[in-house]
């Protein structure tokens, strides 16, 4: 799945430069229908439906609209997506690191571990509100080689930076308290 999120907008910017927004468009949504069907015959889980049907969903208004703009919406939905899934779960008074951390990690979490995962989470919202302004902003722009650069591998130089940060933080804090 990063690996079609990551070639996504390079390969509408290559089908730009032959095709037209209607026949991308059909192109699309034939390949994501096509990706659905495989998901469902191999029974993968309901969150591997996500990026197909929001590409889907983004080639039929290309289609309809006869826009190539209509593209570049959905790297800014998946976003959306990731960024409402965050605010339910802070609604909810809930940690996606904690509950990630706990389901992952073999040993046991300190107190104060538990504490920094669950106050991180506020962290991840920032850094999603973000991500998705900056999509919003390529997107506004209106320049197709800019949104591709964005689109494609700023958001994960983006991650990257806000993942180092918050682990060098943890660590801080939780040597802090532990002492």
């Amino acid at each position: 799945m990063i690996a079609v999120a990551t070639l996504y907008a390079p390969i509408v910017l290559a089908l730009s430069y032959f095709f037209d927004a209607t026949q991308i468009g059909v192109a699309l949504f034939f390949f994501s229908a096509l990706n659905i069907v495989f998901l469902k015959i191999y029974k993968s889980s309901k969150q591997s439906f996500f990026l197909p049907f929001v590409v889907l969903f983004c080639s039929i208004f290309a289609f309809l609209s006869k826009k190539i703009e209509a593209l570049q919406y959905a790297p800014l939905l998946v976003s959306i997506g990731f960024l409402l899934l965050f605010i339910v779960y802070s609604i909810q008074k809930k940690s996606i690191p904690l509950e990630a951390t706990i389901k992952f990690r073999k040993k046991e979490l300190t107190e104060s571990e538990k504490i920094f995962l669950l106050r991180s989470h506020n962290w991840w919202l920032l850094t999603l509100a973000v991500n998705t302004a900056l999509h919003i902003y390529f997107i506004a722009l209106g320049d197709m080689a800019l949104w591709v650069v964005y689109a494609s591998i700023g958001w994960y130089l983006l991650f990257g930076a806000s993942i180092t940060v918050n682990i060098i933080i943890g660590k801080l804090v939780v040597q802090k308290n532990s002492i």
